[in-house]
């Protein structure tokens, strides 16, 4: 796409690029330029043509330098960031910075440093988001930006009993409005804790802390939403068996219930993947660990009546260690993967049905089609789509195909070090056509690759190489995450500054990768999992409009909700399919609508709005 060049178009791209309303995308780098201290640039999607802007540094016009973070453009069509000392505020029509506020005067100078940039939005217009390792307490912080009134407040300290130590999951806003979120361990016990934040008057609560043998440790996986607006999630370890545990919490009486404890030998033990809801409305998920062969369980839990129980015991010619989470397709099945057992003891591809509580073994992998698959599986026009880990030609993995309609399945592409080899963590698919996925080794710098996959040309291409500053050997769980504004969220197990692995983002437009954030000491080390969890609960703006304020949460798996300013309109909403076709249609006059989605296929959606003769449009991510 793009080489950058010190002198000219400026170096180390920093900040996460964005999508002006004028349609072009927007960034800054770092270092580079006249002024040796970064640019501002914009990338024309249509041309390919990437443009320096305006020079940064010491020595310019604009006295501002180690700009990052992601611009942000609000409703007046102007950009806004932020660097090591300002705000700052660029105009795109007149192609120059119109303000800047200096951040380093008294209580001014709380600027995220070194956080992961998932910033929430609330309905009363302002941004939330976690810092990793700042703050009073050297432990974190939870802030405040309001981009009207320019001003960015701390609004609470973690301490050393909450210390933030890499959370699993992001912040969830509440119908209450009260900001919620999970930190996997500190707390008083050490072993996490559930956190609310109320936005209204600044009061931050800790609501839950984990205690490890009573009620669970170490909260991981996905919170999933119940129709009461309560939240479901699984602690890893913990409860009375120590294998452990699902939860329920309640954000509107503030009671965490424990409901149930896994026991190795009859339910399985380490729940790491979280819960799906099925048709039937009882959740499922597998434990990697436990059952009668200690290979594995698939789990049902009703919530009807808190009972769990074990639907199928893993092991031999029928798969076993299933090794990514299940999966709900368009024929209201489950589909998982193992990464041994079968007929070559190289991994299997399951069917699930919730209502007879029947697993079929569909296929068994092989060193032709790839072995030990792992991650989750995608579902692109009636066949599934995933990574094996081993096997292929060069026996450094496979891209796979397993066609429901013919129950077979294909090798797509073999990977070899130089283009990255040993996939993990699944694909991720953008739009029909394009899927992205990570390499947990070879590449340039045999420390893992970025890579892109056209499933309608079969065209490969490793589009960006880890090094050891940005992080590599990603672990067998980490997988790509779907953002805002084309951009994929991942971490990775070792790397960094400290080795102790980063959390990064990649912009699929234009190619540039960004390191977020370092891990360390204090906020934990060597990430495992993917982040496709913490970005089910995100808050963004969807609509720009007056009439919409926000799509929350997107990306989500269970709900949408819509929310507009006014109740009397009428309004009409579309839900597309990226290739033209509609797959719901609703009426509303409310002030709100809560879409539920869990039964939609894992892909981007077009949502369109109707009212007084105006049409608004947003993209949302089901995962």
């Amino acid at each position: 796409m793009h080489d950058f060049l010190a002198a000219s178009s400026g170096s180390q791209p920093y900040g996460g690029l964005m999508i002006s309303s004028n349609g072009l995308i927007y960034g800054i780098t770092s270092r580079g330029g006249a002024g040796g201290l970064g640019t501002l640039f914009s990338f024309d999607i249509e041309t390919g043509i990437i443009s320096k802007i305006l020079d940064m540094g010491r020595g310019t016009a604009f006295n501002l330098n180690l700009c990052r973070g992601s611009m942000v453009e609000l409703s007046n069509g102007k950009l806004y960031g932020a660097s090591s000392k300002y705000l700052f505020e660029f105009d795109p029509a007149l192609g120059t910075i119109t303000n800047t506020f200096n951040l380093t005067g008294e209580g001014s100078v709380f600027i995220p440093n070194n956080s992961h940039y998932q910033l929430l939005k609330s309905v009363n217009g302002k941004l939330y988001g976690i810092e990793n390792s700042r703050g009073s307490n050297s432990c974190g912080y939870l802030f405040e930006f309001d981009p009207f009134s320019w001003s960015l407040i701390k609004k609470y300290d973690f301490t050393i009993p909450n210390r933030f130590a890499f959370s699993k999951t992001t912040l969830v806003q509440a119908t209450n409005g009260s900001l919620y979120g999970t930190i996997y361990s500190g707390g008083s016990f050490g072993v996490g804790l559930i956190y609310e934040f109320n936005p209204i008057n600044n009061e931050f609560e800790v609501r839950h802390n984990f205690v490890g043998h009573t009620n669970g440790s170490y909260p991981q996986g996905n919170f999933i939403r119940d129709s009461n607006g309560s939240f479901y999630g699984v602690t890893s370890g913990g409860g009375i068996h120590g294998d452990g545990t699902i939860f329920n919490y309640n954000p509107a009486t503030g009671i965490y219930k424990k409901i149930v404890d896994f026991n190795n030998s009859v339910t399985g033990s380490n729940p790491l993947y979280g819960l799906v809801r099925a048709s039937n409305n009882k959740y499922y998920g597998v434990n990697n660990r436990g059952g009668a062969g200690n290979s594995g369980v698939i789990f049902e839990f009703d919530a009807s009546n808190s009972e769990i129980s074990s639907k199928f015991d893993f092991g031999g010619a029928g798969g076993s260690m299933p090794s990514g989470p299940l999966f709900v397709a368009s024929n209201g099945l489950l589909y998982g993967l193992t990464q041994a057992g079968g007929t070559n003891d190289a991994g299997v591809i399951y069917e699930f049905a919730p209502n007879t509580s029947s697993v079929h073994k569909k296929v068994d992998f092989s060193t032709t089609t790839g072995t030990r698959p792992l991650g989750r599986l995608i579902e692109v026009d009636n066949s599934f789509y995933g990574v094996a880990l081993n096997g292929g030609t060069s026996n450094a993995g496979t891209i796979f195909q397993y066609n429901l309609n013919s129950n077979s399945i294909s090798e797509k592409y073999s990977f070899t070090t130089p283009s990255g080899s040993f996939p993990i963590g699944g694909l991720t698919p953008i739009t029909n056509e394009r899927i992205f996925g990570i390499a947990s080794t070879g590449g340039q710098n045999n420390l893992g690759a970025i890579f892109q996959f056209n499933l309608t040309t079969g065209i490969y291409t490793k589009v960006f190489d880890f090094d050891k500053i940005n992080g590599g050997f990603t672990s067998g769980t980490n997988s790509l995450t779907p953002g805002n504004n084309s951009k994929l969220y991942g971490l990775s197990f070792r790397g960094g500054e400290n080795d102790f692995g980063v959390l990064f983002q990649f912009d699929i437009e234009s190619n540039q990768y960004v390191k977020l954030h370092d891990f360390n000491d204090l906020n934990g080390r060597y990430p495992r999992g993917s982040l496709l969890s913490l970005s089910e609960n995100e808050v963004i703006t969807a609509i720009a409009d007056d009439n919409c304020n926000l799509i929350y949460p997107n990306p989500a798996a269970e709900f949408i909700t819509l929310h507009f300013e006014d109740n009397l309109k009428a309004k009409k909403i579309h839900v597309y399919r990226l290739d033209g076709r509609i797959v719901e249609t609703f009426k509303t006059t409310n002030q709100e609508l809560k879409i539920d989605i869990h039964e939609y296929v894992p892909n981007v959606y077009l949502l369109t709005i109707y009212s007084e003769g105006k049409l608004r449009s947003e993209k949302f991510v089901k995962y």
